[in-house]
């Protein structure tokens, strides 16, 4: 488990090590991009992608954890980590 307290994030979540390696494997194929990812930054801003390659993104991470990313509560999914959080909350 990471926890975000050590890293200096103010958190009390402990997000599961895997799940992050995950999404992020996912986030570098639909971006075809090698370099690392930090788990803060913005597929679209900070990482290129465009909303095209968002919507791929949401529908392979669909089918890879069995769940749909319904945004429409106001939650916002654009980073590694607010993948993996909505992940967590709604049930892997």
């Amino acid at each position: 488990f990471i926890d975000f307290k050590e890293n200096n994030i103010v958190s009390d979540e402990k997000i599961n090590e895997q799940l992050v390696e995950e999404v992020k494997l996912i986030f570098k194929e639909v971006l075809n991009n090698n370099e690392e990812i930090n788990i803060h930054e913005h597929f679209i801003f900070d990482l290129g992608g465009s909303s095209l390659e968002y919507i791929t993104l949401l529908l392979r991470l669909k089918q890879k954890y069995e769940m749909d990313f319904n945004f429409l509560e106001g939650e916002s999914c654009y980073t590694v980590y607010e993948i993996v959080s909505y992940i967590l909350k709604r049930g892997k």
